[in-house]
């Protein structure tokens, strides 16, 4: 599987678009007919200031995250490939 990043406009006047989104892919990942496990949204950021959304998927293809977005009734602006690094910093243990 690949990682795609998918950058989306939300307008700061549409309170709770970011959390709308997350149940729209949620119930759109569970539609019958679909593969289970073929496009996971791994993260979501959010950046009020900027009023844009990022997604991290993970699937097979940028067409496979397309079809999954439309089936979400998500509007994004676009789907890019991405190389996902991991963590800067680990966690260290006892806090």
């Amino acid at each position: 599987m690949a990682t795609f990043l998918v950058e989306l406009y939300l307008p700061a006047s549409q309170t709770g678009a970011p959390h709308e989104v997350l149940r729209s892919i949620r119930a759109a990942s569970g539609e019958p007919g679909r593969a289970e496990g073929r496009v996971q949204c791994r993260r979501a950021f959010v950046v009020p200031e900027d009023e844009t959304c990022f997604l991290l998927f993970a699937a097979a293809s940028a067409v496979d995250v397309h079809h999954m977005l439309e089936l979400a009734g998500v509007e994004y602006d676009r789907i890019t490939e991405a190389e996902e690094l991991g963590d800067v910093m680990p966690a260290r243990a006892g806090g």
